[in-house]
């Protein structure tokens, strides 16, 4: 392993990668060299670039390629507390969707209409509807958490604990609980004398507790069906997480696609050496050019990495 600044090189079995060279910091330097046909003098003569630049050039291109190609979706999960707005979701560095279970809560921006910090400060507790991204990794969820907002029913087991009898497929139950907000599981199947075999939450409801046997309550002829409650919602956040390190030369399965990740890299570290010496007229267009393909591919790699949110 070879370290210079931020930059980490890793050695591997060069029988890992057949059609590519394992560079080392030497071959990047060289490459960038060509580049910017700098390669002027005997082997190791700087040119019109001294090595500590293209050093800082290479650590600035692998730094910026980490984090554009190689963030990732992650997801975090974790209870609410009651009286608490405020929440950094550990790992997530940017969220993008918070949920309440399954419930996808409307996100805003400070600055929006009717959005007033202040009133977020004092908002009066409740069920989390919204949620504000504030600084750093930071986010705030409105209205505050009461305590039922820590006992809303999320999933239960398919197969009731006991089936009652006189159900037919489709109908509502209403899960028994103090009364605040019933939840409401649906009959999906049947079997014989009307024998509940099978439910699904339809609606859910606040405040309720895990286990099993949870009593049901219908106005229709079935009766003496209970069900689990097999867990309560909890926050969920997705969003772009802190990855671990690229490697070069290779990359992991789901980074930079192997044999893309060096010319990348090289495209961004030649744009910045480029606007160093911004006094050649060519140099601030072809640096601009560069960039903006480095970004247009790194954009689509961390997209397409990122799949759906869920």
């Amino acid at each position: 392993m070879q370290t210079i600044g931020n930059l980490t090189l890793v050695s591997v079995a060069a029988a890992q990668y057949t059609r590519y060279q394992v560079p080392t910091l030497g071959d990047l330097l060289a490459w960038l060299r060509m580049r910017l046909n700098d390669t002027v003098g005997p082997p190791r003569q700087q040119g019109d670039y001294t090595d500590e630049e293209l050093v800082f050039a290479l650590n600035l291109a692998y730094s910026e390629t980490v984090m554009r190609c190689k963030s990732h979706k992650g997801r975090n999960a974790g209870p609410l507390t009651a009286g608490t707005h405020t929440y950094v979701p550990t790992p997530i560095f940017e969220p993008k969707e918070v949920s309440l279970g399954d419930d996808l809560l409307e996100m805003v921006d400070l600055g929006d209409m009717g959005v007033i910090l202040e009133r977020w400060n004092k908002s009066p507790l409740g069920i989390p509807t919204r949620w504000m991204p504030i600084s750093g990794s930071a986010m705030r969820v409105h209205p505050t958490p009461s305590a039922d907002a820590l006992a809303i029913l999320d999933t239960i087991t398919a197969a009731p604990t006991a089936g009652g009898t006189g159900y037919t497929v489709g109908d509502l139950l209403a899960v028994d609980s103090t009364g605040v907000h019933d939840a409401r599981v649906r009959v999906t199947a049947v079997g014989d004398g009307g024998v509940a075999t099978g439910v699904e939450v339809y609606e859910r409801g606040y405040p309720y507790a895990t286990g099993a046997g949870q009593g049901t309550s219908y106005t229709g002829t079935g009766t003496g069906c209970t069900v689990e409650i097999t867990t309560l919602a909890q926050l969920i956040v997705h969003g772009y997480s802190l990855p671990d390190a690229l490697v070069l030369p290779a990359d992991a399965a789901e980074a930079i696609p192997a044999g893309y990740s060096i010319p990348t890299l090289l495209d961004r570290a030649e744009s910045e050496a480029r606007k160093m010496r911004d006094t050649h007229t060519a140099n601030v267009p072809l640096a601009g050019a560069l960039w903006e393909r480095w970004g247009a591919w790194a954009e689509k790699v961390r997209e397409s990495l990122a799949g759906g949110m869920r």
